[in-house]
């Protein structure tokens, strides 16, 4: 997925970021021992989900990617279950409903990344900085 919004990288940047993120897994099961075929799916399977959450992005509002991925990961996680693999409903069936019920409650709220992203500065090393960052965002209230 890409780090910022579509809106905020120029187009080459984001056909460069978009192609990365979809060539380098399939480039990687590749020398992993997968076959080209299954290498070259995966990466065609990327960079169709990326355009499709980034075009839902763009039409329906920032975190529409978020319902776009729950979707998805809540219908494999349905299709795992009906063949026959039904631990996937716990795990699946939390991480796309809470992916979907984020996605919705944003988009309800006119909420977006750059409204709810915070700087958290910290003082000490890389441990206990991270620590201390970490420490103030879980202390933070919790807000829909």
């Amino acid at each position: 997925m890409t780090g910022g919004s579509p809106t905020s990288l120029s187009a080459r940047e984001h056909a460069r970021t978009l192609l990365r993120e979809a060539i380098v897994p399939g480039v990687v099961l590749y020398l992993l021992g997968s076959s080209l075929r299954f290498a070259i799916i995966t990466v065609v399977a990327l960079v169709v989900l990326n355009l499709s959450m980034d075009a839902a992005t763009a039409v329906v509002g920032d975190y529409a990617d978020n319902v776009v991925l729950g979707s998805l990961t809540l219908a494999f996680t349905g299709y795992l279950a009906v063949a026959g693999f039904p631990p996937a409903l716990v795990v699946g069936v939390p991480v796309g409903g809470w992916l979907c019920f984020d996605g919705v409650q944003h988009l309800r709220h006119g909420e977006t990344r750059d409204d709810l992203s915070v700087l958290y500065s910290h003082d000490g090393g890389p441990l206990t900085g991270i620590l201390r960052a970490l420490g103030a965002r879980v202390l933070e209230p919790f807000r829909l």
